[in-house]
């Protein structure tokens, strides 16, 4: 009994407290907004505030306190509360919500220990004056139970009348991907009907945390409470998380939605990140918030067809975005790419337009590339087309060429034998003493598979077999909607093996270079790799990257009609290598 009263004392000095910290002004807030359709609901009991009040100081958020272990009564001053029958309190807030001087309980509930199976796994109860507990909100039968699953719940008043109830549940057992694991609503407590809004969302994704945050103001002055909803993706390296407002404006003759106000936010937020992206000082805070941005639009979209929010229904949100949001987003990755002076990843980034939730319009598209021909200008290379008919092994593969370290070239013939073109000779010959190199990429048991454009995370990775199959994370967004709305996914250049070893897997997928481990593997025999390992060439539609002590994109004739691929590059990086349209050709500049 000590214990409890103890813990009724904290609650009474803590809970009345609102405290700096929890200021909603506190809270991660880039507005993106979003609207939606608006659930039926009764007027307030309580009035609303006039239309002309004068604009109020932002609330002092409260939030709820954990209570006891299995507590069945609390002490909040000279007042005594006790749980409901065969029910324990979880979390407390005590809150004045109709401004009389006296604190109202909302208190979250458990089932007691040994409490029948078919006992609700949370209930919020509110403790008015003298009255008996009422039951404010039922536990939401989308979210799973059962045994193996844990509830926990977190309230915050965010208004003078209203409370957010946060419900996440956690369970043993493997869910179906991004099934709803967790339900946040928007009560009015003493209003005839309690629930305003509530949304439910999925656990994230690995290595990220949701930002969700409910919060009801009248936006559009018109003395009705509209409820607005903050989501945002966390984990990443942008602080606060950026987030995207979904708005719903309750009006007389219905829910309304303006669906131009998404957009109009989130290209003023780019905005503000193309001037960023020109600056060396901010540059890479731009690219790290285009980043935060996608993967917020990833969970956030049902346009991305991985969606991890849904409203109080079960279905997903549309973002709608415009053409104007598409070409900012890839306007701020390739300026920041050119600002930073590494032109092939400014091509890597065009490449890869249409990856991310649709293409740029076709007049920036060309816009942006001619930004990177002035800081990058095309040269011109010679072409000199072999008859060796090259082998052609299964994707992902180490290119048949290989430059060696006196400027000869070699190639894996399609009948298994290696041809050579020697550094001063005008064509190959066969019949010469070399081996063939293996052209599968692996290392030690691991055998590389392929690409695969992750769903259930928000990156790619790569598939290996062997030693039992696993995937492997790398450091560059997957393609939404790409293969998640079903199909298979196809992208003009296909993902290129660089090398593998025991430090790991180093490839090029969508023009960038990615590894799985912190060191470089050594470069293998046919990889774009130079010999010495000091430069590397690789396939872009606008022409061969070279990519070295210094940055240089070759021209050749025919590339935009068949580019090449499996290409090599010599030492001297004078010349290279690649196959088009089945044969070998040698590129010299």
């Amino acid at each position: 009994m000590f214990e409890t009263a103890r813990a009724g004392l904290v609650l009474c000095c803590v809970l009345g407290l609102p405290g700096c910290k929890g200021c909603r002004s506190d809270k991660p807030y880039t507005p993106f907004g979003v609207t939606s359709a608006l659930p039926s609901a009764e007027p307030s009991a309580v009035p609303l505030p006039s239309a002309s009040a004068a604009p109020e100081a932002p609330f002092p958020i409260k939030n709820s306190l954990s209570a006891e272990k299995s507590a069945t009564h609390v002490q909040i001053g000279e007042r005594g509360f006790d749980s409901p029958e065969g029910r324990v309190f979880e979390q407390l807030l005590a809150a004045d919500l109709d401004a009389d001087g006296q604190d109202e309980l909302l208190a979250f509930t458990l089932p007691k220990a040994g409490a029948p199976d078919d006992a609700a796994p949370g209930e919020l109860y509110l403790y008015r004056k003298q009255d008996p507990p009422e039951k404010i909100l039922e536990f939401p039968s989308f979210l799973p139970s059962g045994p193996t699953c844990s509830t926990t719940s977190a309230l915050t008043q965010d208004s003078p009348r209203t409370v957010e109830v946060d419900l996440r549940v956690s369970c043993q057992a493997q869910l179906v991907a991004r099934a709803p694991t967790r339900a946040v609503v928007l009560l009015e407590p003493l209003a005839p009907r309690p629930f305003l809004f509530g949304v439910r969302t999925a656990d994230p994704a690995p290595e990220e945390t949701l930002v969700v945050d409910l919060l009801s103001r009248d936006a559009d002055n018109d003395g009705r409470s509209d409820p607005a909803l903050r989501f945002g993706v966390g984990g990443g390296k942008v602080e606060p998380p950026i987030t995207i407002q979904f708005d719903w404006f309750d009006r007389a003759a219905g829910a309304s939605r303006d669906t131009r106000q998404p957009s109009r936010a989130l290209v003023a937020e780019l905005d503000g990140d193309l001037i960023r992206a020109q600056r060396k000082k901010s540059v890479q805070r731009s690219l790290t918030r285009v980043e935060a941005t996608r993967r917020t639009l990833f969970s956030a979209c049902d346009e991305s067809h991985t969606p991890r929010l849904f409203d109080w229904e079960g279905a997903p949100l549309r973002c709608e975005l415009s053409p104007d949001v598409l070409d900012r987003l890839a306007a701020v990755e390739v300026t920041a790419r050119l600002t930073q002076g590494e032109g092939p990843a400014a091509i890597s980034a065009l490449m890869r337009d249409g990856w991310y939730l649709g293409a740029m319009r076709p007049a920036k598209r060309v816009a942006l590339l001619a930004e990177i021909e002035k800081k990058l200008p095309p040269i011109p290379v010679t072409t000199l087309r072999l008859d060796v008919n090259p082998k052609l092994a299964p994707r992902p593969r180490y290119s048949p060429l290989r430059f060696l370290a006196d400027g000869s070239l070699l190639i894996v013939t399609d009948t298994g034998g290696v041809a050579t073109l020697a550094g001063s000779a005008a064509r190959a010959t066969s019949e010469v003493p070399a081996l063939p190199w293996p052209l599968e990429v692996a290392a030690g048991p691991d055998r590389l598979t392929g690409p695969v454009y992750s769903c259930d995370r928000s990156e790619v990775q790569l598939l290996l077999t062997g030693a039992g199959a696993r995937m492997l994370p790398l450091k560059m967004l997957a393609p939404r909607p790409g293969a998640c709305r079903g199909g298979k996914f196809e992208e003009a250049f296909p993902m290129i093996p660089v090398a593998a070893d025991e430090n790991g897997f180093e490839v090029i997928w969508g023009g960038v270079l990615l590894r799985s481990g912190d060191q470089r593997p050594r470069p293998k025999p046919g990889s774009p790799r130079s010999e010495d390992g000091n430069s590397m060439a690789f396939a872009t539609p606008l022409g061969l990257a070279v990519v070295g002590s210094k940055s240089e994109l070759w021209k050749v004739d025919g590339w935009d009609v068949a580019a090449g691929t499996d290409c090599v590059l010599s030492n001297d990086v004078k010349r290279a290598a690649c196959i088009r349209a089945g044969r070998v050709e040698v590129y010299s500049r």
